[in-house]
């Protein structure tokens, strides 16, 4: 901060003085009251002495301070200790392995998994080392449950072949087994492509 204070005599912006100070200066004098007492205006004095420049980094050193101050002050203990509002603790119910179903694709390797955040539920996919799509394809998820299929969405890899999905799941929904497939497009409602990859 004493740095920042001898700098601040190098910020200053000289002006000319008017020929006409003495005169005002003295006609001031003679009709006030010199034995007056008046209180400084002090945000006038710092205003007029110091650049904008000065005065923001003035006010960013103090604030600077404040805040240091109060991080010493306070207990680690107790900044530690603060959470953040909206948090809703997640557990893990259930988790798969995801492999090829094609001996072609056999470094292609998986994991699913089925978290609960408090009343809801979702399913988590990531597969790794995936085919490249062609054109419109995409990679379409089903789940599975005495032989009823469920669209559980789409997505596509990225370069490195790894391929992310996270489906909400319904209270009461269930399934066997997950299945994956190559879609010429999106707009599958049932199995078009092959299968590549599924739980079982």
């Amino acid at each position: 901060m004493n740095d920042a204070w001898n700098a601040l005599q190098w910020d200053f912006e000289e002006k000319k003085v008017p020929h006409s100070l003495k005169k005002g200066v003295m006609d001031y004098v003679f009709k006030r009251n010199r034995n007056a007492i008046r209180k400084p205006k002090h945000s006038y004095t710092l205003k007029n002495q110091f650049s904008l420049l000065a005065r923001g980094l003035l006010i960013f050193l103090t604030a600077t301070s404040l805040l240091f101050a109060l991080d010493n002050h306070f207990p680690q203990s107790f900044l530690t200790g603060i959470q953040p509002y909206n948090t809703v603790p997640s557990q893990v119910l259930n988790t798969m392995m995801i492999q090829a179903s094609d001996v072609t694709n056999n470094q292609l390797t998986g994991y699913a998994a089925v978290i609960q955040e408090g009343q809801s539920k979702k399913l988590i996919v990531q597969v790794e080392n995936m085919p490249k799509l062609k054109g419109s394809e995409v990679y379409q998820v089903w789940l599975l449950k005495d032989g009823e299929r469920e669209n559980a969405g789409i997505f596509k890899p990225n370069e490195n072949g790894t391929g992310i999905l996270s489906f909400p799941l319904k209270k009461e929904g269930q399934f066997d087994q997950i299945g994956i497939t190559t879609e010429p497009d999106e707009t599958s409602l049932q199995p078009r492509g092959k299968k590549i990859a599924g739980t079982g």
